[in-house]
Order: structure tokens, then C-alpha cells, then sequence
């Protein structure tokens, strides 16, 4: 049986400080009303990352619908099957927050490319006279 959670419970589950939240909850608000980013307010409170602003958002959800609750899950914190609604909220409010943020790597990836024939040979000429002479034959 999954456990619900009251707003103390679920506050000290999610490890949210009553001062951060009261701090970071406007900007929730926004996120939530508005379709403009407000990436600078979240950073002056200190949430620069979704995983960051995830506890919040959920507590803020749970907080303004006080019918559902969620509850913790193998993938992290969810509503449920129940709460469809809720669920969609939490991560439209998540997606307003933070759509504009891009993830960059440190070093771009570029593929390497090899010569299969030269590659062939440097090997064929690493191997042994008895060794060449086996692979030739077996050809």
C-alpha cells in the first residue's frame, strides 16, 4: 500500500525548509501562471537545477490541491494514477521553469575516423612469418 503523506510529513520527506519554500514559492507561482521563464529568480533562491526545484514544485502542488497527495515512488515523487491532473501540473510547472535551460557537455564528441585497410596491415605486419603464412592460406 502506497503511503500519503500530510503537508508536515511530506515537508520533512522532502527535506523542505519552511523559509526556502516561502522564499521559492512565489516564483512557483509565476512558473505556474505565466509561460515566461523565470530562471532568475529561481537562482537567486538558490534552485539552478530541476532535481533542485523538483521537491518544491511538488510540495507547491500538493500544497494548492489539497485532494490528492503524492507519494514516493521507484522513479522519484508522483501523484498517481488518481491524480492526473496534478501529475500534468507538477510537470508543466517543471517544464515552464526550466525549458530554456541547455545542457552542454564538456567536450563535444567527434568520431574518429579509421582507415580499415590500414588498420588490416598494421596488423598483418605484426604478425609472425608462420602466423602470415597460415592467414594466407586460409584465405
Amino acid at each position: 500500500m502506497k503511503k500519503q503523506f500530510n503537508a508536515v510529513e511530506l515537508r520533512k520527506a522532502l527535506n523542505i525548509k519552511e523559509s526556502t519554500y516561502t522564499a521559492v514559492k512565489p516564483s512557483i507561482e509565476l512558473a505556474d501562471n505565466l509561460s515566461a521563464t523565470i530562471m532568475e529568480q529561481l537562482l537567486t533562491n538558490g534552485l539552478s537545477t530541476r532535481e533542485e526545484a523538483t521537491p518544491y514544485v511538488v510540495f507547491y502542488v500538493a500544497d494548492i490541491s489539497k485532494k490528492v497527495q503524492p507519494y514516493k515512488g521507484l522513479r522519484g515523487w508522483t501523484f498517481g494514477r488518481d491524480a492526473y491532473a496534478e501529475d500534468k501540473r507538477y510537470r508543466r510547472i517543471l517544464d515552464k521553469m526550466f525549458k530554456d535551460t541547455i545542457v552542454t557537455s564538456s567536450k563535444p564528441k567527434i568520431a574518429k575516423k579509421t582507415d580499415l585497410v590500414s588498420q588490416l596491415v598494421t596488423k598483418y605486419g605484426k604478425l609472425t612469418k608462420a602466423e602470415q603464412r597460415r592467414f594466407l592460406a586460409s584465405i
